[in-house]
């Protein structure tokens, strides 16, 4: 990807999560990234776009699918941890992916074009995701005997579940709390099939 574009996308993603798709213009998001108001109107063709895009990148950069398959756990358990290391991490050092997520479900709501375009990468996102299950229950890693689509929907639920509350409720501290993490931790590996003789 072109070095502007990318510094353009990371730009909207910080913009847009600050201050929210509306209130957000293109002259913010340039002056954020650096350049030029018109390099974003020959990179994006507007604003939703652009949201789009910085959405497009986020799933294919951070929490991508493919951080299952790259974690080289063997058992439940060691898949959990990795897993509450991951999503502990993200939320520290990138909240702004949340941010974004939550701040734009509304436009997501009401823009047909953002819907489907979403719509389209949460389908990917979730495909990629059953296949990554379906491989790790072939090595042991996931031992579950629900369908991978309903592992991959418990999964997002935990991940947005306490996503929510961080980014909602900074005041609660949960990053620092270490008892938190441990039941995340369990409750993951729970749904991956940890049994009770593990």
């Amino acid at each position: 990807m072109d070095e502007k574009k990318e510094k353009i996308l990371i730009a909207a993603r910080r913009v847009f999560a600050r201050k929210g798709y509306h209130p957000a213009t293109i002259k913010e998001i340039a002056a954020e990234a650096g350049v030029a108001g018109g390099l974003l109107h020959y990179h994006f063709k507007n604003k939703e776009d652009l949201l789009i895009q910085a959405m497009i990148s986020i799933y294919e950069n951070s929490l991508g699918p493919s951080v299952l398959d790259q974690l080289g756990a063997r058992t439940p358990e060691e898949m959990a941890r990795l897993l509450a290391f991951v999503l502990r991490d993200a939320l520290r050092n990138a909240p702004e992916f949340f941010q974004l997520i939550y701040g734009t479900l509304n436009i997501i709501r009401q823009s047909e074009t953002v819907r489907e375009r979403m719509e389209a990468i949460w389908r990917q996102y979730r495909e990629t995701s059953e296949a990554a299950i379906r491989n790790l229950k072939k090595t042991g890693a996931v031992r579950s005997p629900l369908a991978s689509r309903d592992i991959v929907s418990l999964l997002v639920s935990a991940v947005h579940g306490i996503g929510i509350q961080v980014v909602g409720e900074p005041s609660l501290k949960l990053l620092e709390s270490d008892s938190l993490w441990q039941a995340i931790e369990f409750n993951l590996s729970c749904i991956l099939g940890k049994t009770a003789t593990d």
